[in-house]
This record gives structure tokens, C-alpha cells and sequence, in this order.
């Protein structure tokens, strides 16, 4: 990470998840020419040490950044452009005294680098396991003439080396369910067919209950209506049957009496006959009396 590239110049930053702390330093160049920073408690040193390196810095650095020098007792207020300048600096120094990587470091890095641009299930199908392993077992040997990674960096190297080793057997794994999960979707296609063809039915049949239930229910109320109507019907017919027996007794009274009557038929016609000639006889008593009372009324006329 370019320290030019650093967001905010007050107090602290925070780029790539990794926190830097506003602190004053002081520069120095070590006997094996690495750079060497150390932690000072006082602005004066801090300082002091800052506008050393303000002029060590090369004349387009000077050019572009204006560097202000402070008495010793004077409190540090650095402006943003004095700590791009110290930054720019400081990456500058860095650049100078970094160790240049060993070919056979580089040649494992680019190999490796070569293998994460194919795709895990495509790599570990190639057979090309071992040889990117031996290039993580370059990369983070301990042997002075493989060292050239901070601590942080082979930190990170063997993390990366451990997950690498762990990553064949858990690929295998992860392959194998693959395969597992391939022959169970077909099956799982079958099923689930199997299963809406099921739902289906379950569905016309939930229909045809209902139908069926509602045919139920409309004769029910059909039922109901019929037992009310052979309800009235019943009660209908005890009623007649209660008016036939009326009739059928006073039909017997009557067929007594007719009875009775057609015993006392002959008595009855005599009698009948003996009015008839009764009624003649005053018909002509009647018609004798009638003609008899017109002579009277002739006579007196």
C-alpha cells in the first residue's frame, strides 16, 4: 500500500482493514541498510527527524513540497501537504531499502499465481497439487536466503499454505457430494413430479368431496322437506281415516234403518197404497165439494 494513498492525515487512517496511528518518529538508516523506525515520546526528536528527511528527499519531492522548519520548542501542527511529503519520503526510503526477491521465490510466487487464475474444481481435476504445494513450502521456508517477507506477509503465507493443504481433501469431499447431489436430483425431479401428480389429485378428489358433499346436503334438505310433506300427508289420512269412520258408522246406522225399513216394506206400501186411495178418495170428496159450492153460487145469481 503507497502511504501517498492514505485518506485522512489526522491523527490516525484506517485502508484495507489495517489501522495506522499518528505518531511521532524518528528515521535512521541501519547497519545493514534497512529502514528502522523507533518511537520517540518527544516533538523535539520528532521534529528533528522529519526535516532530515525532508532533506534527503529528492529535489522533485522538494519541488512539489514545501517543508517548514520548527524551533525545538515549537508544538508540531504538520498541514496535510507536510505529511504527504513525509509520507512520500518514507515510501521512497522503503522502496530503496527493500530487499529484491530471490528468482527461485518469484519463480514459486508466479507459479502460484499461475494456479489461483483456474478455478478450484478445473485445478484440482489438473493433478497440479504437489507443485503448488513445494512453491508454498519456498515461499515460507525460514532459511536466510528465502526470508524476504515481513513478519505480517509470512503470516499471511502460512495461513494461505495450511488452508492450501486442507483444500484437496475438502475439494474431494465437496466433489463427491456433487456427484452424490447429481444422482439425487433426478431422483428429486421424479419425486417431486410424483408429488404433484399426488397434490393433483389430492386436489380433484378434495373437489369431488366437496361436490358429493353439497349433492349430500341438497338431499338432505329434500329428505327434510319429504318428511314434512309425509308429516302432513300422515296427519292428512288420520284425519280422513278419522271422517271415514264417521261415515263408515253412520253409514251402518243408516243401513240399520234401511234395513229396518225394507223389513216394513210390504207394511209400508199397504199403508202407502191405503194414503194413495185415502188421497183419492178426498180428491174426490174435494172436487164433489168444489162443484157443489159453484151450483150454490149459481143459484143465488
Amino acid at each position: 500500500m503507497p502511504l501517498s494513498s492514505l485518506l485522512s492525515p489526522n491523527g490516525g487512517w484506517l485502508v484495507n482493514d489495517t489501522c495506522i496511528i499518528h505518531a511521532n518518529v524518528a528515521i535512521e538508516r541501519a547497519s545493514n541498510d534497512i529502514m528502522s523506525v523507533d518511537l520517540v515520546n518527544k516533538k523535539r526528536s520528532a521534529s528533528k527527524a522529519f526535516d532530515n528527511e525532508a532533506a534527503a528527499a529528492p529535489p522533485l519531492s522538494l519541488q512539489q513540497h514545501k517543508i517548514v522548519k520548527r524551533e525545538p520548542n515549537q508544538p508540531i501542527e504538520l498541514r496535510d501537504e507536510e505529511m504527504e511529503a513525509f509520507f512520500a519520503i518514507m515510501e521512497a526510503e522503503v522502496a530503496l531499502t527493500k530487499p529484491a526477491l530471490s528468482k527461485e521465490v518469484k519463480d514459486a510466487l508466479d507459479r502460484i499465481e499461475e494456479a489461483f487464475k483456474m478455478g478450484p474444481s478445473l485445478f484440482f481435476k489438473s493433478e497440479r497439487t504437489p507443485p503448488i504445494q513445494q512453491a508454498f513450502q519456498v515461499v515460507t521456508c525460514n532459511s536466510p536466503h528465502c526470508s524476504t517477507f515481513t513478519g505480517e506477509q509470512e503470516a499471511k503465507l502460512l495461513a494461505m499454505k495450511e488452508m492450501f493443504d486442507e483444500m484437496p481433501e475438502r475439494a474431494a469431499m465437496a466433489i463427491n457430494e456433487k456427484k452424490v447431489l447429481n444422482i439425487l436430483v433426478p431422483i428429486q425431479h421424479a419425486l417431486t413430479n410424483k408429488l404433484n401428480g399426488s397434490l393433483s389429485k389430492l386436489k380433484d378428489a378434495e373437489s369431488g368431496i366437496e361436490k358429493e358433499e353439497r349433492q349430500i346436503q341438497e338431499l338432505k334438505a329434500q329428505i327434510r322437506s319429504l318428511r314434512d310433506q309425509i308429516r302432513k300427508a300422515e296427519e292428512k289420512k288420520k284425519k280422513l281415516l278419522e271422517e271415514q269412520q264417521v261415515s263408515l258408522n253412520v253409514s251402518k246406522e243408516l243401513q240399520g234403518k234401511l234395513e229396518e225399513l225394507e223389513k216394513k216394506r210390504p207394511e209400508n206400501e199397504a199403508k202407502a197404497k191405503a194414503v194413495e186411495d185415502e188421497m183419492k178418495m178426498i180428491a174426490a170428496e174435494w172436487s164433489r165439494m168444489k162443484g157443489l159450492i159453484s151450483s150454490l153460487k149459481k143459484d143465488f145469481n
